[in-house]
């Protein structure tokens, strides 16, 4: 598993997996750290989410993300759920 990072690396980094468990039912989970602009770290959120393909061009998805505190102490938990459609 690789991180990927984005334009400001010292800020966040995430990686995560996902895996097929059932026709057209998919789930991941996916870490990101945060860092002050200093570099020190400041915490973490993980989100924990299921996938359902629609259709060929269509999913829903439900989730939970959790924040910690940079010592791992869980700070807040929310849900949430979208409607997505590709678009060229």
């Amino acid at each position: 598993m690789t991180p990927s990072r984005c334009q400001r690396p010292s800020q966040s980094e995430s990686s995560g997996i996902t895996s097929c468990w059932r026709n057209k039912n998919f789930s991941f989970r996916d870490i990101s750290y945060g860092y002050t602009d200093d570099g020190t770290f400041n915490g973490s959120g993980i989100v924990t989410a299921t996938v359902q393909l629609t259709s060929s061009t269509t999913f829903t998805y439900t989730s939970t993300i959790d924040f910690y505190d940079a010592d791992g102490n869980l700070l807040f938990s929310i849900c949430g759920m979208a409607t997505a459609t590709r678009f060229q």
